[in-house]
């Protein structure tokens, strides 16, 4: 097929799937568009992604500095071309949203965007809402550099999703199981048998922010009960600052580290075990237990921060479709 297959990323997340979609759809002339990266840990481990992805076509980074200028170039330049498909990585991002509004592609294909956001795109496509994330004034500023956006419409959707979703009326489902990445970590001739145990896991994440950081503390001292004689081990998200988390440990002893790379690249490319993994709704509790069935991995079930979580049930339900299982925290009592 001639013309140009556009990918948008802004989180390592997204980025592994435009490598899964790239493969599945045989993507011959691809272009990839980084697409202004919350922070300094995001570029890196976004950089590292993309060497080891070895990605064959052009790759163009858009900075948050003079970000309507390089958007503006970018945009006319792909305007004079024919496009094919449009892999958008995440469709509830204003960024993302201008692209698909501005470009005429033959089609358009939403990626993930981590478990949350999509379960959150799903549920408002399977109730027929059509929400704009792009907020008048910045409506305004792209009008004036003559940017025009198409109007938003009621379509039937395209996801590609590592995510067991079932197709609806509104959205066609193409599922992947993330063969790139066992291919290019050699995960299909794992070995099961690593023999140093390196601690107990808990992942981060920034959903929940307030209400979940306010219980780390119940949280860890309850998993030191359960594994008194292995050390804890806290995976910072990418977007979580250490100075923010320190208080919330005060007491406990806890290693907290923050990765230049995605947690599952580093489990990949790591010769020491972790006995388990625990967390409250992140991603990675998913895509751990998939590409590693042999890992133990826990969600902590905490009905005291449920309600800071949009579609709970949902995200439960998927996470035990893969394997993770539920222990029940218990405020002054235990995790069973």
């Amino acid at each position: 097929m001639s013309g140009l297959d556009v990918f948008l990323a802004s989180t390592p997340f997204q980025l592994i799937g435009c490598g899964e979609a790239r493969s599945y759809y045989d993507v011959e002339h691809p272009l990839l568009v980084i697409v202004r990266p919350d922070n300094k840990a995001t570029e890196q481990q976004m950089a590292f992604l993309i060497a080891k992805l070895d990605w064959s076509g052009e790759v163009i980074w858009l900075p948050k500095r003079l970000f309507y200028v390089w958007l503006w170039l970018l945009l006319c330049r792909l305007k004079k071309q024919r496009l094919n498909r449009l892999f958008v990585g995440n469709k509830g991002s204003w960024m993302h949203e201008i692209f698909f509004r501005a470009l005429v592609s033959s089609e358009i294909v939403f990626l993930d965007d981590g478990l949350g956001a999509t379960v959150l795109c799903y549920d408002a496509a399977k109730r027929g809402m059509v929400a704009s994330k792009i907020s008048k004034r910045k409506g305004w500023l792209l009008a004036m550099l003559g940017i025009r956006l198409a109007p938003l419409r009621k379509e039937k959707m395209t996801f590609f999703t590592c995510f067991p979703l079932s197709p609806i009326e509104s959205v066609d489902i193409v599922q992947h199981h993330f063969q790139v990445f066992r291919e290019l970590f050699g995960l299909n001739q794992r070995r099961t048998d690593c023999p140093k145990v390196n601690g107990v896991g808990y992942l981060g994440q920034n959903h929940g922010k307030q209400a979940l950081l306010e219980r780390l503390r119940e949280h860890f001292l309850y998993l030191k009960g359960r594994h008194p004689d292995t050390p804890l081990i806290y995976f910072m998200h990418r977007k979580q600052r250490l100075e923010l988390l320190s208080p919330c440990f005060e007491g406990v002893p806890v290693n907290i580290q923050s990765n230049s790379m995605p947690i599952e690249i580093a489990m990949a490319l790591s010769d020491d075990r972790i006995e388990a993994f625990y967390g409250f709704t992140s991603t990675a509790l998913f895509s751990l237990k998939k590409l590693f069935p042999e890992l133990s991995v826990y969600r902590i079930e905490d009905k005291g921060i449920s309600e800071a979580i949009h579609h709970p049930d949902e995200l439960w339900q998927i996470l035990g479709h893969a394997g993770v299982e539920t222990i029940e925290f218990r405020p002054g009592g235990s995790v069973e």
